[in-house]
């Protein structure tokens, strides 16, 4: 077949994308790390951004000139096993305290990195980070503000109208007690601060905002709306039986029949036990939950235990148990002075 006859179809870009390796060219002596095309493309949610990449010959490259080696194998950490590790669950409040801000402007920096290379799934996890050292998701109450390291480092590594910037200004607006640390603030976060507080005023004049408003991370995300968050995790649910989501169908026309308790006579017997003299009332099954024998660990049923009365009316009882005589003593189960074991 001849040149002129031969169609040429042109590679698909994400195709190549997803089958290149990536080279990192990280800080000023040029540290060389390689990441898998496939990866930062399924990372931006399809939304790749390839006019970051840098081509020399056959290799493609991106520029971290200003990133840190430190910085750039905690993102490959990240991405490869899906974890920060960063927060010491067991310090000391203080350790904890004196960390917060080390650990948020750790954050922060991988954000910056996500979004140097379009990964925007990165992103959403480090802003899902900061909102937990500082706020935390099972404990408001003792939400903290970032300091002035964590606020100033925002500030220089994004731009106006970023989520990450809107989430240090909800921040310090939803604490409402930051008269007192905005000394060493830069000068454009106290312009966002106060442009948020004046409408917050606002907003409470018009009665449109009667509670704190809650913080909620998808607002600082770069995932789409309607897609599922990443940072969000789901727990399975036990079900003990399947529900009966039968209707259920009412006469409203017929008269329900009431049956009415009458007292029994003294001594009088039925299915469901014996009269009590002088009150007509019946003694009858015990009821109960299955509670555990100390003694054999095994459990004895007491909801069998029944009352049985002699023909004079005197009272007696008689536990049915499958591994304890009905005779025999019992002085392990509530013992004076000794505590009882949970089982």
């Amino acid at each position: 077949m001849a040149a002129g006859d031969r169609i040429i179809v042109p590679c698909d870009d994400d195709q190549k994308l997803e089958n290149s390796i990536i080279t990192l060219y990280v800080g000023e002596e040029a540290a060389r790390y390689t990441i898998h095309g496939k990866i930062l493309a399924e990372r931006s949610y399809d939304q790749f951004d390839e006019s970051i990449l840098l081509v020399s010959g056959n290799e493609r490259f991106v520029d971290l000139s200003n990133v840190t080696r430190p910085v750039c194998e905690l993102y490959l950490h990240f991405i490869q096993l899906g974890s920060i590790p960063l927060w010491q669950d067991k310090a000391t409040t203080e350790e904890q305290n004196a960390l917060r801000e080390e650990v948020a402007v750790t954050l922060i920096e991988l954000y910056r990195v996500g979004k140097m290379l379009s990964d925007k799934h990165t992103m959403d996890k480090a802003v899902s980070g900061i909102i937990e050292v500082f706020n935390g998701f099972d404990r408001p109450m003792l939400a903290v503000m970032p300091g002035v390291a964590c606020i100033t480092r925002v500030y220089d590594t994004t731009e106006p109208g970023s989520k990450l910037r809107l989430l240090m200004v909800n921040m310090y607006v939803r604490k409402a007690c930051w008269a007192e640390t905005i000394g060493h603030l830069p000068k454009s976060f106290l312009a966002d601060l106060a442009s948020a507080a004046l409408k917050r005023v606002d907003d409470l004049e018009k009665g449109e905002l009667r509670f704190k408003p809650a913080l909620v991370q998808c607002m600082y995300h770069e995932h789409a709306i309607g897609e599922r968050c990443p940072s969000r995790t789901t727990r399975k649910r036990k079900y003990s039986a399947a529900a009966d989501n039968s209707p259920v169908v009412i006469d409203l026309d017929e008269v329900p029949q009431l049956e009415v308790a009458t007292p029994y006579a003294d001594g009088e017997v039925s299915d469901f036990g014996m009269a009590l003299a002088s009150t007509g009332a019946l003694t009858g099954r015990l009821t109960g939950s299955p509670t555990r024998s100390r003694r054999h660990g095994e459990v004895a049923d007491t909801r069998t235990a029944t009352l049985h009365g002699d023909i004079r009316g005197v009272e007696t009882s008689r536990a049915i148990s499958e591994d304890i005589p009905a005779c025999e003593e019992q002085p392990d189960v509530f013992s004076p002075g000794r505590r009882n074991k949970s089982v």
